[in-house]
């Protein structure tokens, strides 16, 4: 019986032998094995990959939405400032150097503003308001100071024709 013994212990040593290293073709457990820990090992970089895909689509998210809500805001804020303007407010538009307001609600110019148009000294502007070059005629406020119509006509020295302010 010990042959037979033997005999069985071999074919068992082959087959086991056959089972770990492969035979014929057929891949053991250590080709096995190593397949599958260099599919595993692929698997995990390809997992990597895309949760770090998945992190720059999630930030690229976040700053779409980002711009939509300030958008939004935005529109809000310009809708909301619409509406709380008075319904009956007029828009002005001056056209050249003509104020196109209500006289009522012109900012009067005094002659340092009118020497700065002229490209003059005050001292001149003020001269040719005591000489009445400058229609409408300036009229002294209460401090003291000329306030000259932002519509000024300047009548030039020994003629009869007027020069339009920005000429």
């Amino acid at each position: 019986m010990s042959g037979d013994d033997d005999c069985k212990k071999a074919d068992i040593v082959t087959r086991l032998d056959r089972a770990v290293f492969g035979h014929n073709g057929t891949p053991g457990l250590t080709t096995t094995s190593a397949v599958m820990s260099a599919s595993l090992t692929e698997q995990a970089k390809d997992i990597d990959a895309l949760q770090a895909d998945r992190k720059r689509l999630m930030w690229t998210l976040v700053g779409v939405l980002v711009s939509v809500v300030l958008t939004l805001g935005l529109e809000i804020i310009s809708l909301i400032k619409e509406r709380s303007s008075p319904p009956n407010q007029t828009v002005t538009q001056s056209v050249g150097s003509a104020d196109v307001r209500p006289e009522s609600q012109r900012a009067m110019l005094t002659p340092d503003d009118v020497a700065e148009r002229e490209d003059r000294n005050a001292d001149t502007i003020r001269r040719w308001i005591s000489s009445g070059k400058i229609d409408p005629q300036p009229v002294k406020s209460g401090s003291g100071t000329w306030m000259i119509d932002p519509n000024y006509v300047v009548h030039e020295s020994g003629t009869k024709h007027a020069r339009n302010v920005g000429e």
